[in-house]
């Protein structure tokens, strides 16, 4: 099941291309496409002037031609031999914007241990109602898990088997689409929520974490989160890092974005999408594609100019400025991309190139890996991670053009983001979902921390220790293997060692509980009890946390314990589990002993039916039986169902 949902992930994300068709502003394509306008003299004349427009019209609206790319444009002014060079009154062109499985295990089993080892019995519906309620009073939470989230507002708690495969499922999708439903939280309301004061308080934590999205270091962690989506979505390198650079995350000026930041990361996406392909299967161009734009002068000169183009009418026609040594100032088109620093240029280009071709690689060789049916594919899409960083890594070399770009500290922060949350979706890819989630976390406290280290934001910490809790436990429920690691992942929701002392110290309290120890009937019978059911505390304040405690009990899986635990030695004789073999109703009273899990008590309680089967196949039934017991125990709360502590 792995290797085929895997292989399913892989093909969906390949047949779409990976790397998606590109779109109508790509300066090598341009360039081919004037080269061809030109006359024998090297000229565009006045019957070609119309397509000539068309094509400067993707890159500033008609109106500017004259003035961007016949007058101030130093690489294409030269070609035009129109005798008029205004481009008209046309409107501005739109610009078209624009791999994983798990094995189903054996979850009924790794419950049944997850009973006989801690006594918690049957925990499903409970556990399920507890985490529904969870994310219906936390919607932050929900949008982070929108498929469990529709999963278990409609779940019913029999065909227990089918629910925990669904469920994996859920979580599966919720994982895969963590980096994009992160950004979701931006629109995040608190009207699902019934409860007048939980959404007062839902209020107040969304308040907190949307004013944090809004900050500067907030968007800088939502533009890596939509980087890391696009690359789990399989869109092209160029399409995953052009949509960040848009006010909505990078180029906004009024969180604190210096104008070197927002002037560098537009110079470098314009840089990037100029090596765009519009191939299918291909991010950036080939190499006939790059060493004809070497070797071909005039090319050369029309594809460099269109790349001056954009950078010219950047930030409402102002360009690319940056601030050098705090006081002077250098404009791009004029100082810096200019025919006087070719060398510088092409240099520049020829390294970003040079990165292109390394991730063209590894795409190719994940590709052929998938079509010859390997089943280990961590390798190919780690070496596929490592490319684009690198390729990021390439592109922020800005000094080969000239000394005086130096890339922002903050920008380069974000870089740095940018190649953690590559690591994490690759993680999601390779479905190492646990990795992911400590990726996921260290990224958002990175972030929160350099928010306001002086601030004390207990939402934004409150919001950090659950997303730990909840997003690891669908992590490893996930990729459970085994029962022991289904059972793991339960136990991490369940209340957790130490609980029993909840009850000590509230006037009243209701749990599912279970308990572990030794019980004695009158008729002399002695043996494991493990005993799973409701209990009714009331605990005594100021003497030593007492309890008195009255126990509903349901089921007893003290044959299964003990089963367990000897069943190196019994011989001929095997126990068949039957579901009489765990029916046990019962009532009892037990006293707690004050700071400890121990209890004592007694009362009455039916035996489980037991089936034993001989070396010959067949039964040796033990008959159940009406019984008084006195037993010793220690108290293992499962979920707590009301509390109304002491004051």
């Amino acid at each position: 099941m792995k290797t085929l949902t895997k292989t399913l992930l892989l093909g969906l994300l390949l047949s779409a291309g990976f790397l998606k068709n590109a779109h109508a502003q790509t300066p090598y394509y341009d360039a081919l496409a004037l080269k061809k306008l030109l006359d024998a003299g090297g000229k565009w004349q006045e019957p070609v002037k119309p397509q000539v427009m068309d094509i400067l019209a993707n890159y500033c609206p008609k109106s500017n031609i004259k003035s961007i790319f016949f007058t101030r444009d130093k690489f294409i002014s030269a070609y035009s031999n129109f005798t008029d060079n205004d481009g008209g009154s046309g409107g501005l062109n739109a610009l078209s914007s624009g791999i994983g499985g798990f094995n189903v295990t054996n979850m009924a089993n790794g419950i049944a241990l997850f009973l006989i080892d801690r006594a918690k019995g049957e925990i499903d519906e409970a556990f399920f109602v507890r985490l529904n309620d969870f994310l219906a009073k936390y919607p932050e939470f929900a949008t982070l898990f929108p498929n469990t989230r529709v999963f278990l507002s409609n779940f019913k708690s029999w065909e227990y088997a089918n629910l925990l495969n669904t469920l994996k499922e859920a979580f599966n999708k919720d994982i895969k689409a963590l980096p994009a439903d992160i950004i979701k939280l931006k629109g995040t309301v608190c009207t699902s929520v019934s409860d007048s004061g939980d959404r007062t308080a839902c209020s107040t934590r969304l308040a907190a974490i949307q004013d944090f999205l809004k900050s500067k270091d907030g968007r800088l962690l939502l533009a890596a989160c939509k980087l890391g989506d696009g690359f789990i979505q399989g869109n092209k390198i160029p399409d995953i890092i052009d949509p960040v650079v848009k006010p909505a995350y990078l180029l906004n000026d009024t969180v604190g974005f210096s104008e070197n930041t927002r002037s560098g990361l537009q110079m470098l996406n314009i840089l990037n999408k100029s090596m765009e392909s519009n191939e299918t299967g291909k991010s950036y161009l080939t190499s006939e594609q790059f060493d004809q734009l070497k070797s071909d002068k005039t090319l050369q000169d029309l594809f460099l100019g269109l790349i001056w183009g954009q950078m010219a009418v950047a930030n409402n026609y102002k360009g690319l400025v940056f601030t050098i040594d705090d006081t002077h100032k250098v404009n791009v088109t004029t100082d810096i991309f200019t025919k006087d620093n070719l060398d510088g240029i092409n240099s520049y280009l020829a390294n970003l190139y040079n990165q292109t071709k390394n991730l063209q690689t590894a795409y190719d060789n994940l590709k052929k890996d998938r079509l010859d049916g390997k089943k280990e594919l961590s390798p190919d899409l780690i070496a596929l991670t490592q490319s684009v960083q690198q390729l990021i890594q390439a592109l922020r070399t800005t000094a080969i053009i000239d000394s005086r770009l130096v890339i922002p500290d903050e920008a380069n922060y974000f870089f740095d983001q940018t190649n953690s949350i590559l690591e994490i979706s690759g993680q999601i890819l390779n479905v190492n979902y646990s990795a992911a989630i400590m990726g996921t976390l260290t990224l958002i406290n990175t972030a929160a921390q350099r928010y306001d280290p002086a601030a004390d934001h207990k939402e934004l910490a409150v919001f950090r220790q659950d997303f730990l809790k909840y997003a690891s436990f669908a992590a490893n429920f996930v990729e459970a293997k085994t029962p022991e690691e289904a059972k793991a992942a339960i136990e991490s929701v369940a209340l957790p060692a130490g609980s029993y002392t909840i009850k000590q110290k509230s006037d009243f309290n209701i749990s599912l509980n279970g308990y572990l120890g030794y019980t004695f009937d009158l008729d002399y019978a002695s043996g494991i009890y493990a005993p799973v059911g409701f209990s009714f505390s009331h605990g005594w304040a100021g003497k030593s946390g007492w309890a008195l405690t009255g126990f509903a009990g349901l089921i007893d899986v003290g044959s299964l314990v003990s089963y367990n635990l000897y069943s190196g030695n019994t011989g001929t004789q095997k126990q068949e589990i039957r579901l009489e073999s765990i029916f046990s109703p019962s009532a009892q009273v037990f006293f707690e002993i004050g700071r400890t899990p121990i209890c004592f008590g007694g009362g009455y309680r039916r035996t489980p039916k037991l089936f034993y089967t001989k070396s010959d196949g067949t039964f040796n039934p033990v008959p159940a039986k009406g019984v008084f017991t006195v037993s010793i125990l220690i108290d293992i709360p499962i979920f707590t169902l009301h509390n109304n502590p002491y004051k």
